[in-house]
This record gives structure tokens, C-alpha cells and sequence, in this order.
């Protein structure tokens, strides 16, 4: 993100043509976004090796929706800066929901881990 902040403009030109290069005051904020991205995808591998199937379905369900209204209401305000502010919202929604469904399904097999060894009398535990 610094680097895109400092040498943005000159990467752009480099890599793509000079009329990106104009627009350089947006790349810090695709690369925040961009960021937050990859944690929120990091944090849905997890649920889905967690077994969270059904819970993605409602929060992608909501992220769609926070898609939906972010480009309803600041594209049309603020252009290519409304569409960027969407997606790190979107995203954040993505993060926030991906945090709070793998902290309650962690509680969750805790809670079943604890009670398979109390079902387990204590000679079993003895025996092996």
C-alpha cells in the first residue's frame, strides 16, 4: 500500500498506459480493499474446512446484498471511489461474518468435544 502510494503512478505508466496513471489517487485504496480480500478468503477456506456450509449461504447472501446497496448509492455519487468504497464494504461484511461464524462453531465442537469425554467412563479412559 505505501509503495502504491508513492510510486503509483509511475507503476501505472509502466504497466498499463498514462490515462490509468491519471487515476493513481484510487490505487491505495484498491490495494486496502485488495487486503481485506485475501483475509476474508483465508477466513471462508476455514469454514469451509470447518464444515460451515450452510453459513456461508446466508453470509454470502448478505455480502451480495451489502454489493447490491453499496452500488446502488455510492457509485452513482462517487464514481470509481463509490465502486471501491463497495467492495471494501462487501468485504468487510465477508471478514466480520466469517469471523463471527468460526468462533461459534469452534464453541460449538468444543462443546461436543467436552461432552463425548464425559459420556466416556472413566475405565475406558483407565483401559487405553
Amino acid at each position: 500500500m505505501i509503495i502504491s502510494k508513492l510510486a503509483g503512478r509511475e507503476i501505472l505508466t509502466i504497466l498499463f498506459r498514462p490515462e490509468y496513471a491519471e487515476r493513481a489517487d484510487l490505487l491505495p485504496w484498491i490495494m486496502v480493499a485488495g487486503g481485506v480480500v485475501y483475509m476474508a478468503q483465508f477466513l471462508g477456506f476455514g469454514m469451509t474446512a470447518a464444515k460451515c456450509y450452510y453459513s456461508q449461504v446466508v453470509l454470502f447472501t448478505l455480502t451480495n446484498l451489502g454489493v447490491a446497496t453499496g452500488c446502488y448509492l455510492l457509485i452513482p455519487r462517487l464514481g470509481l471511489m463509490g465502486a471501491i468504497l463497495t467492495m471494501l464494504i462487501a468485504t468487510l461484511v465477508q471478514l466480520a461474518g466469517s469471523i463471527v461464524i468460526l468462533v461459534r462453531g469452534t464453541h460449538k465442537r468444543a462443546r461436543l468435544c467436552a461432552q463425548n469425554v464425559e459420556a466416556v467412563s472413566p475405565d475406558v479412559l483407565v483401559q487405553a
